[in-house]
């Protein structure tokens, strides 16, 4: 499997609670959970797709390795003891569940198939990992320091009653809901609620369960007294501002925003108290003076009469830009002086821009969820189509001039060029097709061609009268030479001089 990138998304960091304090165990454990972080960031990021042949010879490979490795620490402590033997089986049931997931590939779409890995190795590693083999590193820990093997196991399972199980159920909890929603979206409600069940409970309980879950929220995590100091944050808060935890100690949360926003702020912290639930989008101040796009989501809480607000901030920063693009884009479209159509793969419009209705004469509303044969004149054979078709549906753009109708009946040249959308997966998925009216080059081509015609004609007619000219400039000179002659024969002078002045 590559490399993880700056990006990767850790749904299961690793922190010293998954620790057996068998190094050579946990080593593997790491492993499995590096294999899922991987797996849950091409999920959350919806990034190329998961090359999942090479995800389970990864697991069978962390499989073959981990059992055996296993094994050698087991088997000298438990030899034949029930629990030992039953854990040895469900090693052996690991590659047989691996192999149902591996056969939905052929059946469900990449993301379920990639959600139900997840969701089997978190169960796994909450399980197997967390909870038996964890016991097991306990009880050989015991063993090597002189107890008996019946002392040893009691003694893990005291130590184990209570705190791994309130991790096992923030475990489980928290990723059974991963194939469904976007990471980020998931981390925060799940975090929220959990802490708000947690922090209601006991000081204690709070403190177990909420450092667990501070150290895995994928954003920023917070909670304000009411006097609106920072009493507990997650690591990720001092990483992405900037402020070290002892200033983080001592600050306001008006600090972290500048001084303009403050008095808008200060006059609405208050309706969260009495609102419930909130959800602003706001710039986060850092250290250095820069600002940080979010979402934060907060809600109120009471602990044994304080009043406090904890919630959430995600980084938003790449959505804003991707929302300014989107924008920009279809303003771009709405804009466009060319007819512009949006089809499925069948060719059903599903969108059109106002250019497209001035031009037809069709509104929106009118050439929605129908095909743009609603446009044919005539004009053009089945051949016609049938060719442009063959080739927009192998993936090929396509270009040509086109005479279509509008719906008042008149025609219209256009030149139409239509391309294939594509989805991630290379598939193609709705046609774009864009019409430029071609009625005003044509009637400018039309005058040029007979502008033409007329120069034609003008050249043909100034040289017949050059030519004319030339005969007429000859006769007259004969004329005058003829006068000159016959000057004593007045009859014949009177009617070359008729002839003259025709």
């Amino acid at each position: 499997m590559s490399e993880q990138s700056d990006n990767t998304f850790e749904i299961f960091p690793w922190n010293r609670n998954f620790e057996s304090g068998l190094p050579l165990v946990d080593e593997q454990h790491k492993e499995l959970v590096r294999i899922i972080n991987h797996l849950a960031t091409h999920l959350g990021n919806q990034s190329s797709p998961v090359e999942l042949n090479q995800v389970f010879a990864d697991l069978a490979s962390y499989a073959d390795y981990h059992f055996k490795t296993e094994d050698g620490i087991w088997a000298p402590v438990f030899g034949d003891d029930p629990d030992y033997i039953t854990h040895k089986s469900i090693h052996d049931s690991f590659m047989v569940e691996v192999a149902k997931l591996k056969s939905e590939e052929e059946t469900q779409p990449l993301e379920k198939v990639v959600a139900d890995i997840l969701r089997f190795l978190t169960h796994w590693l909450a399980y197997h990992i967390l909870e038996t083999d964890k016991r097991m590193a306990k009880t050989v820990l015991a063993v090597q320091e002189g107890l008996s093997f019946e002392q040893a196991r009691q003694r893990a399972d005291e130590e184990m009653r209570d705190s791994m199980q309130i991790m096992l159920e923030a475990v489980l909890s928290m990723y059974d809901q991963l194939s469904s929603r976007t990471l980020d979206l998931m981390w925060e409600r799940n975090a929220r609620k959990k802490i708000e069940e947690r922090l209601k409970q006991s000081e204690q309980r709070e403190k177990t369960f909420s450092n667990t879950l501070m150290s895995s929220v994928p954003g920023l995590l917070y909670l304000f007294d009411n006097d609106y100091k920072l009493v507990r944050w997650n690591d990720r808060f001092s990483d992405l501002t900037g402020y070290s935890q002892d200033e983080l100690a001592s600050m306001h949360l008006l600090d972290f925003f500048e001084e303009r926003h403050r008095p808008s702020i200060r006059e609405n912290l208050e309706s969260f108290y009495h609102g419930g639930y909130g959800e602003v989008e706001g710039r986060l101040r850092c250290k250095d003076g820069k600002g940080i796009s979010l979402l934060f989501t907060t809600v109120p809480l009471s602990i044994e009469g304080r009043n406090y607000l904890i919630g959430i901030g995600v980084d938003i920063s790449k959505r804003r830009q991707a929302e300014q693009r989107l924008r920009m884009l279809s303003s771009s479209i709405e804009q466009a002086n060319e007819a512009i159509l949006i089809t499925d793969r069948e060719g059903t419009i599903k969108y059109v821009n106002p250019a497209f209705s001035r031009l037809t004469g069709y509104a929106e509303d009118e050439a929605i969820d129908k095909n743009p044969r609603m446009l044919k004149s005539g004009m053009q054979d089945e051949m016609f189509y049938t060719e442009m078709w063959k080739a927009i549906s192998e993936g090929s753009p396509w270009q040509g001039r086109v005479m279509d109708r509008r719906k008042d009946g008149s025609f219209y040249p256009a030149m139409l060029t239509i391309s294939p959308i594509r989805n991630r997966a290379g598939t193609i998925e709705g046609f774009v097709g864009i019409q430029q009216n071609l009625s005003s080059y044509e009637d400018l081509e039309q005058q040029f061609h007979q502008a033409q015609k007329m120069e034609a004609i003008g050249t043909l007619v100034g040289g017949i009268a050059h030519d004319f000219n030339n005969m007429l400039a000859g006769i007259m000179g004969n004329l005058y030479l003829v006068e000159q002659r016959v000057s004593d024969l007045p009859e014949v002078a009177i009617k070359l001089k008729g002839i003259e002045q025709l």
